[in-house]
């Protein structure tokens, strides 16, 4: 059975990962035409900033992923419970540490961004907190992932994806504005 859903999860994420680069290069080209170079630079920059910062999570999905393997062979209940318990409270903890460094990188911003950019601070908080939403909830991924069934959620990860893809698309297309894109 394990080798039946290792081949599920392969093919599921071989063909959402086309599926995502795609959307992405469509949304991205659009974005181009749409907003000034100003915001697409800063799309970089925040996301590029907020990357250093998530690297406080140093492969705890992979460790823990790691060791929810034998628990759920051998239908461990109360080990896979206390293993994610401790999971769901590290990733909080986590993700309260990157929301409060980003913070306090806040008053850096115009040292960091040369330009006078209309509603940087906006912006570098929205990406902050879609960088921080992540750690409050990814967690229990973990669990499905580990249990080699992730082709579970491929389905309505691809069917979000192409929603999120299609709004972004529209908002831009109508608005050409890139906070709301956000």
């Amino acid at each position: 059975m394990r080798v039946k859903n290792s081949i599920y999860n392969i093919a599921s994420n071989y063909i959402v990962f086309f599926i995502k680069i795609v959307l992405t290069f469509l949304v991205r080209s659009v974005l181009i035409e749409k907003v000034s170079q100003t915001y697409i630079g800063l799309n970089g920059l925040f996301s590029n900033i907020l990357s250093i910062l998530s690297l406080a999570e140093l492969g705890l999905s992979s460790a823990i992923g790691f060791s929810l393997y034998k628990p759920i062979m051998e239908k461990d209940n109360q080990k896979i419970s206390t293993l994610m318990t401790f999971f769901k409270n590290t990733y909080k903890k986590i993700g309260t540490i990157i929301l409060g460094l980003g913070v306090l990188l806040i008053p850096f911003l115009p040292m960091i961004v040369k330009e006078n950019v209309d509603g940087m601070y906006l912006i570098y908080f929205l990406f902050l907190i879609n960088t921080c939403s992540m750690y409050f909830i990814s967690y229990k991924d973990i669990l499905i992932s580990s249990d080699q069934k992730s082709y579970k959620l491929t389905r309505f990860n691809l069917v979000f994806t192409i929603l999120i893809s299609l709004m972004e698309l529209i908002v831009l297309y109508l608005t050409s504005n890139f906070i709301l894109y956000l």
